[in-house]
Parts: structure tokens; C-alpha cells; sequence
């Protein structure tokens, strides 16, 4: 059970030699040559570098040709494309009967007469208010109708959705008034 594991060499002597040792030695020799002659290279090199450099008081920088990042300019054309390229993508992936009512809700015209439409009629808050005031407005008409036994009048939905806009419109625009004098002072 106490076996050694012997390399090929004698293990017993004090200093190890490795039967290559001439190979590696030679080898050794080799790489200082190597390492000498990229030496002498490396300082030849240093010397033309030297002798081709051009200081920096020789040196002229036009400051009028200074680089100023110039800024990605997107053309009409560019957003175009790119917008029917995003429909026809998004048409493939719908059904039948969507993309045949994307196709008439994204001409032009119909969606000229939205973004209009989005921006003047079709206020959130005038909305919200509308059918706010409409709601509370219809139950207490209908509340009283019930009790006092009149017949209920359907034209008072219309009139009720109308003065609900239009009052949620005011308000709107007494907010951004007051909001505006707020931030000026």
C-alpha cells in the first residue's frame, strides 16, 4: 500500500534535473534573443516617432470647425411611411370584419374629422359632466314624475346632456385661467 509514483527520474537526489533540461534551457535562450531584438525594435520605433512628431505649438486647430452634433430631422414622408407600415402590420393580425373597419376608419379624411372633433367636441370633462348632470338630473325628474303622477318628458335627457357639457366646458376653462395666473405670479 505505500507505492511511489516515480516520473522517470530519480526522486531521492537533493535537486531534481529534469531530462530536458538542455531542451527548455535552449528554449530560454531563444526567448531572450527574441525578447533583445523586440527590444532594439521597440526602440527604433520610439526614434522615428520622435523624429516624425509635430509638437503642439506647430499644430493649428480652426475653431470655427468645431464638430456640433447635428440633430435627427424627421420629414413628413419618414412619419408617413412608418405609420402605414405599422397599420399594414397590425391589419394582418386582425380579423375580417376589424380590419375592414380599420380600412374606413383610418382614411384620411375620417381621421382628420377625429383628431378635430378630439380636440374641440369631445372634451373629457365636458363629457364627464354631461353624463354626470344627465344621470342626476334624469333620476330626480324621474323620481318626482313617479311621485307627483305627471308623465315624464324624454326631451329632458337632451337638454340635461347639453347644460352638463356646456358646464363641465366652463369649468375647464375657469381651471386653466386660474391655473395660469397661479403659475405667473
Amino acid at each position: 500500500m505505500s507505492e511511489k509514483l516515480t516520473h522517470g527520474y530519480e526522486q531521492n537526489s537533493e535537486y531534481t534535473t529534469h531530462p530536458n533540461t538542455e531542451v527548455v534551457s535552449e528554449k530560454h535562450d531563444k526567448n531572450n534573443e527574441h525578447i533583445e531584438n523586440n527590444t532594439e525594435i521597440i526602440e527604433s520605433l520610439k526614434r522615428s516617432v520622435k523624429h516624425e512628431a509635430i509638437s503642439k505649438s506647430e499644430t493649428h486647430i480652426d475653431k470655427g470647425s468645431e464638430h456640433t452634433p447635428s440633430h435627427t430631422v424627421i420629414q413628413k414622408h419618414h412619419k408617413k411611411h412608418a405609420y402605414k407600415q405599422t397599420l399594414k402590420s397590425v391589419r394582418r393580425q386582425l380579423p375580417i370584419t376589424d380590419r375592414a373597419f380599420s380600412y374606413i376608419i383610418h382614411q384620411p379624411v375620417i381621421e382628420k374629422l377625429s383628431d378635430i372633433t378630439g380636440r374641440t367636441i369631445a372634451r373629457p370633462s365636458g363629457l364627464l359632466s354631461a353624463g354626470i348632470v344627465a344621470l342626476f338630473g334624469n333620476i330626480t325628474l324621474l323620481y318626482v314624475s313617479r311621485h307627483y303622477g305627471f308623465k315624464y318628458n324624454y326631451f329632458v335627457f337632451t337638454i340635461l346632456l347639453v347644460v352638463g357639457y356646456t358646464l363641465g366646458i366652463i369649468i375647464e376653462i375657469l381651471m386653466k385661467v386660474f391655473s395660469k395666473n397661479k403659475n405667473t405670479d
